[in-house]
C-alpha cells in the first residue's frame, strides 16, 4: 500500500488548523465575559465605596458598582432598569482619558459628573436615552476636558449624593456601607 503524496501536507495543515482553533478558544476564554443584566441589574460587577468630600469638607460615603475593565466600561449602565441598593456606577482609568459617554441601550435617563486624576470635580451633566437603533446617531456626552473617574447615577441625584462642583471623590478598597 502506498500512501498518496499529498496525504502528509493534509495532515500537516489540518494539524495546524487545529492549532489555530485551540488558540482562538483560549484566547476568547480569557477575554472578558460578555456582561448582562439580570432582573434589570447590573450584572458582573463589583461594588465599591465611593467617597466624596464636599467644598465645606465633609465627608460622604456611598456604594456604587465599579466599572474597571474595557468591557465592563464600554457595557455601562446599558439595558438597566434597577441599580438596586448602589446609588449608580463608578468608571475607572489607570490614566486620564478625554473619551465620551453615549445613551445607547440605556433605559434610565442619568446623570454623570467627571472627576480628574487628583480626583477633583471636572464637570457633569444629565444624560437621556437614546432609542437609535444606529449608535453613532446618538448623542455624545463629554466633560471637554481629560478624566480619571466618572460616576452615572439617576437624572438630577449628583446633588444629593455630594457629586458637585468643588467636591473630590475617591474610589475606596473597603465595603460598601
Amino acid at each position: 500500500m502506498t500512501v498518496p503524496r499529498w496525504l502528509p501536507w493534509a495532515l500537516a495543515g489540518s494539524v495546524g488548523l487545529l492549532l489555530a482553533m485551540f488558540l482562538l478558544v483560549a484566547l476568547a476564554l480569557d477575554a472578558d465575559p460578555v456582561i448582562t443584566t439580570d432582573s434589570g441589574r447590573p450584572v458582573g460587577f463589583e461594588v465599591a465605596t465611593l467617597q466624596s468630600t464636599q467644598p465645606d469638607g465633609s465627608v460622604l460615603e456611598w456604594c456604587v458598582w465599579h466599572a474597571e475593565t474595557r468591557d465592563q466600561r464600554s457595557q455601562g449602565l446599558q439595558e438597566v432598569s434597577d441599580l438596586g441598593e448602589p446609588i449608580g456606577m463608578a468608571f475607572t482609568y489607570d490614566a486620564p482619558v478625554s473619551n465620551s459617554y453615549h445613551m445607547h441601550n440605556t433605559e434610565m435617563p442619568l446623570s454623570i459628573a467627571w472627576f480628574g486624576d487628583t480626583h477633583g470635580f471636572v464637570a457633569a451633566t444629565d444624560m437621556v436615552p437614546c432609542e437609535e437603533d444606529d449608535i453613532s446617531s446618538c448623542t455624545r456626552y463629554s466633560p471637554g476636558a481629560q478624566y480619571a473617574l466618572a460616576v452615572e447615577v439617576a437624572q438630577g441625584e449628583l446633588a444629593t449624593y455630594g457629586l458637585v462642583p468643588g467636591s473630590a471623590v475617591e474610589l475606596l478598597d473597603q465595603p460598601c456601607p
